[in-house]
């Protein structure tokens, strides 16, 4: 998911696990700990773009790999677990250099989740709402600064005694339930690496859900003003925890429904399918998307549960698979292939290059015929030796069309069927 939710899921595991100990360094080190798997988006452009010693497609298939496995997270936490052991054991913590470090590096990622959040406002809303997204969190971090300045970077530290076994269990949990929670969107995560390739994917809730996020960040901010030995801190945390959990099997609930009706649509119908997709659009689980794969056909439709007929609008779309019908053995395409859980359609692009469209994820709007049409597609170059290259990953809305995008899915999310 997102990585305001990640960094909230950390925090609530770190203040559980050693909240009463260290108070809301526990927090910290578990928003860190959250935030950790993501950073192969880093490490991916660093390798990609810097070091180039990785191209697109391993990029692409980079993100939600290793870094997003459990065994990444039994080892690193081994690395984490013994950093801030010797760190607070030899009491490197209280001085003064390094509280400007960390004070520093506060500001660093404050300032790195506002770049990932406001790029979704840029994309979405506009320029008028990111700037008022932006005009809110300095505010809001202004603050927390200055809380930051007065009672870590001037007042002494109080001494504690964590354990390397507390520490290494806070970064377990911490990393660990990442890949648990992105297991649940439709992108997945290969959770099993190495043991297991496969991308788990159960798709009952939207990589951004502000209903899932934002109950819980209230709940984890309001425990952070509370002293850590409060019993109010610790039921502000569960229930943060409760809230979110009851939201997610709420959506597990939804994503039943919402099957039940598509197949009911199928049948009346009277459509043979191989295999359904079904799963929320983003930021909400009111209206849901279904992607049916036929011998012949894909299928993809939509369903709010505020629709007045309890059906899916489906629109037919034509795989193509006979324009790479040449290519079975070709890498990149096997890539892509695995990457789409092989629910995929190609199209030839207007300037004769080929688009593989991922059909999981539906179409912002028309039938599909166009090829911006497709909310996550990729296009395709050949080389020399006529082997297909990635040559560009395209996701959300086109340039100035995503306030236009939002707009359409709030109306379709209260059941306004054109």
């Amino acid at each position: 998911m997102d990585s305001l939710t990640q960094i909230t899921l950390g925090a609530a595991v770190g203040e559980l696990t050693l909240g009463r100990k260290i108070g809301n360094r526990a927090m910290m080190w578990g928003a860190v700990a959250g935030t950790i798997p993501d950073l192969d988006v880093l490490a991916g452009f660093f390798m990609k773009d810097v070091f180039q010693v990785m191209d697109e497609l391993q990029s692409l298939m980079f993100h939600r790999g290793p870094m997003h496995s459990l065994l990444f997270a039994f080892l690193f936490s081994i690395v984490m677990a013994s950093y801030t052991h010797w760190l607070y054991q030899s009491k490197t913590y209280q001085k003064k250099n390094f509280k400007r470090l960390s004070f520093g590096f506060g500001l660093f990622f404050v300032g790195f989740a506002y770049f990932l959040v406001g790029q979704i406002l840029l994309e979405l809303f506009g320029l008028k709402t990111m700037l008022i997204g932006l005009v809110v969190t300095i505010s809001i971090a202004a603050y927390f600064f200055w809380r930051l300045w007065k009672y870590y970077l001037v007042k002494p530290s109080y001494d504690f005694d964590v354990s390397w076994a507390q520490w290494y269990l806070l970064f377990l949990l911490g990393i660990g339930t990442h890949p648990m929670l992105d297991c649940l969107t439709l992108y997945g995560t290969q959770i099993f690496w190495p043991f297991d390739h496969s991308r788990i994917a159960l798709a009952n809730i939207s990589v951004v859900d502000p209903l899932y996020t934002f109950p819980f960040l209230v709940c984890i901010l309001t425990a952070a003003f509370l002293h850590r030995f409060s019993r109010a801190r610790f039921s502000w945390t569960l229930a943060g925890v409760i809230i979110s959990s009851l939201y997610m099997t709420f959506t597990f609930y939804h994503q039943a429904r919402a099957t039940e009706i598509l197949k009911a649509t199928l049948a009346e119908q009277q459509i043979d399918y191989n295999r359904t997709l079904v799963t929320p659009t983003i930021f909400n689980n009111i209206l849901w998307s279904s992607t049916v794969e036929t011998d012949s056909l894909y299928y993809l439709g939509l369903y709010s549960f505020f629709d007045q007929e309890k059906k899916f609008q489906l629109e037919p779309i034509r795989p193509n698979h006979n324009l790479v019908e040449d290519k079975e053995d070709d890498h990149t395409l096997k890539q892509l292939k695995f990457f789409s859980n092989d629910y995929y359609g190609m199209m030839k692009r207007e300037d004769g290059r080929l688009q593989l469209n991922d059909l999981r994820y539906g179409t912002f709007k028309g039938d599909g015929s166009d090829p911006t049409d497709y909310i996550f597609h990729f296009v395709l170059d050949e080389n020399e030796n006529g082997d297909l290259i990635l040559g560009k990953t395209e996701a959300g809305p086109q340039d100035r069309e995503g306030e236009n995008m939002a707009k359409d899915l709030w109306n379709r999310m209260l059941g306004n069927v054109d």
